[in-house]
């Protein structure tokens, strides 16, 4: 999964005491399975047993049709395999049912911005994160400063990122964005600070090592220039960022 992916799962509960209808009764265990299914799905779909996940999840909208978190996490994984305009019709057809599911409004924000379609994005997230029963408003807000990005909006994302990090200083992938915000406006010190702050609550990856020897190479600390490349050599052989670093 990329850095874009947040699976979401609800515990949904269900009382069936015997005082219910039949009808009621069926209602109840319908939304039990689907609950269920929707879990093997995500499963499924964490272990990229696609096939698998599209199955589960298939069988919890046909449970229970009017389960907005089926139909999200249905749209998700149609987004993931790239069947776009099933997931539309999805987080459509999720959103219609549930329109203040703050994860469901972020993933159709993410898969929005990803179809390039920014405006729409834009208001997703902003559903998403103005929620005020929803607890992680960071995601949305820092989804919504990647989205920004891709239109060349810095001031913007950048505002995005911080309203994020206020929220929780610790969510890594505002921290990584903001040290490459700060890297890009030439402030190497700021970009220095945030990238230590991701390295105590992240690993490394490819990208981080390779800002981390860009923002070293304008501070000119060789020392650090040598760690991140050796752990970005080391580590990451194969990838691009290794590819630049020998190409310089």
């Amino acid at each position: 999964m990329n850095k874009w992916v947040v699976i979401f799962l609800c515990v949904m509960s269900v009382g069936c005491g015997v005082t219910q209808s039949t009808g009621q009764k069926k209602s109840a265990e319908a939304l039990k399975n689907a609950d269920v299914y929707v879990r093997l799905g995500v499963v499924y779909m964490k272990s990229k047993q696609y096939d698998a996940s599209l199955k589960q999840l298939q069988k919890a909208v046909k449970s229970e049709p009017d389960n907005a978190l089926a139909h999200g996490t249905l749209a998700y994984l149609y987004q993931i395999i790239k069947e776009n305009d099933k997931a539309e019709a999805a987080y459509q057809r999720a959103i219609a049912l549930d329109p203040r599911h703050s994860a469901i409004l972020n993933n159709y924000g993410r898969f929005s911005c990803q179809l390039k379609q920014y405006a729409d994005a834009a208001e997703l997230f902003q559903r998403s994160y103005t929620n005020p029963l929803y607890q992680a408003k960071w995601r949305p807000l820092s989804n919504a400063g990647l989205c920004a990005v891709k239109e060349n909006k810095l001031a913007q994302a950048e505002t995005h990122f911080r309203n994020a990090l206020q929220l929780n200083p610790r969510y890594s992938p505002a921290l990584l964005e903001m040290a490459d915000l700060a890297l890009k406006q030439n402030n190497a010190p700021s970009a220095r600070a945030y990238l230590q702050r991701y390295a105590e609550v992240a690993a490394h990856s490819p990208r981080s090592l390779w800002i981390g020897v860009r923002t070293e190479r304008k501070l000119g600390d060789k020392n650090a220039i040598a760690s991140y490349s050796l752990s970005l050599r080391n580590n990451f052989p194969n990838t691009k960022e290794a590819a630049l670093l020998s190409a310089k």
